[in-house]
């Protein structure tokens, strides 16, 4: 899991995981590692398919454009 950060290392992470959390994330390993509760569910191989927090969070914010 090379190229995550600490969480400290991480501009609101707690603020940021907060938000993953309520939209179906969780960490898995790390806390820059997240994965979607429902993979789980689904019997997904979800321990290869984390992403890191800045990448879901902004996924999750609205695009300006539309």
């Amino acid at each position: 899991m090379s190229g995550l950060k600490n969480k400290n290392e991480i501009s609101l992470y707690e603020e940021k995981a907060k938000v993953l959390k309520e939209n179906g994330w969780e960490p898995w390993y790390h806390d820059d590692n997240w994965i979607k509760t429902e993979w789980i569910e689904q019997g997904l191989k979800y321990d290869m398919m984390g992403m890191p927090t800045e990448l879901v969070y902004n996924n999750l914010k609205p695009k300006e454009d539309e």
